[in-house]
């Protein structure tokens, strides 16, 4: 086999456009008319060079030379050319490059170049600064000697398992700065991918033929938590309001504050434990859970003993004993009340990294129950319509309480998924002065990394260090529900951009992953991010069971992105009437009409996160299996943002 792959040594030269997206925003054709310029230069230059082209990126691309020396003056000759272009009066668009030059080891593959010579180019054009070049030492022990530009030693530079010897190009004095070496991080970041890798292999365990996450999520996501009245073991009867009292108070407290729906009161009231078995608890009642215990009273002492059972696994997974003075029951019911939330929380939605986060920020007092439950009701999307303001409560909480980091972080996230109304760009400043303002108070926040990565990335693109400031956060916490998820999304690389990154290392799917492990009953829309990751990376199979899965959900937002899903999929396998019929019987049996699926669409508020993706792919699939024609969907597109 080894005979067969076409190997050699390459000098390879990527260019990218910083900004790009940003540009476009603003005005696409004047940007493709810029890019088509610059294009027009650097061909040119490759001709003169001996450069050829094997791949392009939309705004980026790729070239083998046949010498460092011919790369490096390129490289030179083209941020040359592009600056006198840019000083120009009539350059309405002034694109800035990257580029990144390594000398490596490549196989030839179908026409392009891939493996580790052509991933360090790349990270070395990701380390570059705007109208920079970054060079490996292999490229600098060649050139260093026959030309006389002037270099910048950045020292040892470490990115995912990639470890090279960076240089600057200066090309200005203006250039010159300082990196700090990698060598210090590379054993946590190794042990922190390591811990990452293991924890995969385990999940790939957990997610056998016979028992995968998303069959065991079938069970019971969306189901609910049933508290019954406690057992009074005491002779008095007036013992028993006080089992009443708390069963009255964890209803009342916990359905704000946690995500799975709580049994309300005079229902649970009615549910007789006894006479029902647990598959009737299952199924016609619709519970996943149930918290039941006794309380028993001696002298001025009471003690409490709870249970938290899986209905489905037929287990214990919580228990929690402890006693409590019978003249403060007050204080009493609001610890037993803190405590039965941690364990959900822990045990199901949030992961325990994730909840104690809470505490650590807010404290147990009134603070705390307010960021839970404005957390909660964004998760719920309980404010849930088009042009929602997701932010207040986060804003409240930001503004009496500035010096909190995580206060400033739960604040930039839900900004970000308000709706992507007229005035959305106009927040963006606001949502990066604060997650950088919840870096600066607090260093150590570790959910703070890749939620900036992702920020810093999408809307300021002024550089790209993901690898860098996210897995600070993993490295901190492996485990925590926040990191793991916005990590997914930090890596999360548009299309025009893929070829920054090797996708054989970066499946962003396998944080998701990780994540729903950990909150297996967390919010929904992380089942539809795996998905889109799913079908990014080509993972059909996975694909359809978490398909499945979404089909059997009773949370409705879930149900509708299975059937589109489903849809999808089935279009995508050649089997246009299958869609429509699917389409067809679930908007008849929901009475939903096509501009009723068009408004669910985008009534689901996390999908701003990647709405190129699902807008990309899903809309065509609704449009398709509907039979409705381009005029339509344009029209429907005019009358909402009208």
């Amino acid at each position: 086999m080894n005979s067969e792959i076409d190997r050699k040594i390459a000098v390879i030269f990527i260019a990218d456009v910083v900004g790009y997206s940003k540009h476009m925003e603003k005005d696409e054709n004047a940007t493709i008319k810029s890019y088509d310029a610059c294009e027009k230069i650097l061909n040119k230059l490759l001709k003169k060079y001996k450069g050829s082209v094997f791949n392009t990126g939309g705004d980026s691309v790729l070239v083998e030379f046949p010498s460092a020396v011919n790369a490096v003056e390129c490289g030179v000759a083209f941020q040359s050319d592009i600056k006198k272009r840019n000083e120009s009066d009539k350059t309405d668009i002034k694109l800035e490059f990257r580029i990144g030059i390594n000398m490596g080891d490549v196989v030839k593959k179908d026409g392009n170049l891939i493996g580790d010579g052509v991933n360090i180019a790349a990270r070395l054009e990701a380390l570059a600064q705007p109208n920079g070049i970054t060079i490996s030492k292999s490229v600098y022990d060649f050139v260093v000697p026959k030309t006389k530009m002037t270099f910048n030693d950045l020292g040892m530079q470490k990115v995912k398992q990639n470890e090279f010897h960076a240089f600057d190009i200066l090309l200005d004095p203006s250039q010159k700065r300082t990196l700090k070496a990698k060598s210090r991080s590379v054993i946590p970041i190794i042990g922190a991918v390591a811990s990452f890798l293991i924890l995969v292999i385990f999940g790939f365990v957990f997610l056998g033929t016979q028992s995968t996450t998303v069959e065991k999520q079938n069970k019971i996501l969306g189901k609910r938590i049933l508290i019954k009245e406690l057992e009074n073991l005491s002779s008095k009867d007036s013992d028993k309001n006080l089992s009443r009292s708390i069963q009255n108070q964890l209803i009342s407290a916990l359905s704000p504050t946690v995500l799975l729906p709580i049994v309300p009161k005079d229902e649970a009231s009615q549910i007789d434990l006894k006479s029902n078995s647990i598959e009737e608890l299952a199924n016609q009642f619709n519970i996943g859970f149930l918290i039941s215990g006794t309380t028993s009273v001696q002298g001025n002492k009471f003690r409490v003993n709870l249970e938290l059972l899986d209905i489905d696994e037929q287990k214990v997974v919580w228990s929690y004993m402890e006693d409590f003075l019978t003249d403060d029951t007050f204080a009493a019911q609001d610890k037993i009340e803190f405590e039965v939330r941690k364990a959900i929380q822990e045990k199901f939605t949030m992961g325990k990294d994730f909840s104690d986060s809470f505490v650590k920020y807010f404290g147990t007092g009134e603070l705390y129950r307010a960021s839970l439950k404005a957390w909660i009701s964004f998760q719920k999307k309980d404010v849930g319509k088009v042009g929602a303001i997701y932010s207040d409560a986060f804003k409240k909480i930001k503004d009496d309480n500035p010096d909190n980091s995580q206060a400033h972080l739960l604040y930039a996230i839900s900004l970000f998924n308000e709706d992507d109304s007229a005035d959305y760009y106009e927040k963006r400043n606001d949502l990066l002065k604060s997650i950088r303002i919840a870096n600066q108070l607090d260093p150590k926040n570790p959910m703070v990394y890749p939620v900036k990565a992702f920020f810093e990335f999408r809307l300021d693109e002024e550089t790209d260090l993901r690898s860098v400031i996210a897995f600070k956060g993993l490295d901190m916490e492996p485990d925590n529900y926040l990191s793991l998820l916005w990590t997914g999304h930090a890596f999360w690389v548009p299309p025009n951009l893929s070829s920054k990154f090797d996708f054989e290392m970066l499946f962003n799917s396998e944080y998701f992953e990780k994540a729903i492990e950990i909150a297996p009953y967390g919010p929904p829309a992380t089942k539809l991010y795996l998905l889109a990751a799913y079908i990014e990376e080509k993972k059909m199979e996975e694909a359809s069971l978490l398909v499945n899965d979404m089909l059997n959900d009773s949370d409705k937002n879930l149900n509708f992105w299975g059937t589109i899903s489903k849809s999808f999929l089935l279009i995508e396998e050649g089997r246009k009437d299958e869609s429509r019929q699917l389409l067809n019987t679930f908007m008849e049996t929901n009475k939903l009409s096509a501009e009723d699926v068009f408004d669910n669409f985008f009534q689901f508020p996390f999908i701003t996160i990647h709405f190129g993706f699902f807008s990309n792919r899903f809309l065509p699939t609704i449009q398709e299996t509907l039979g409705l024609n381009s005029d339509f969907l344009e029209s429907y597109l005019w009358d909402r943002d009208n």
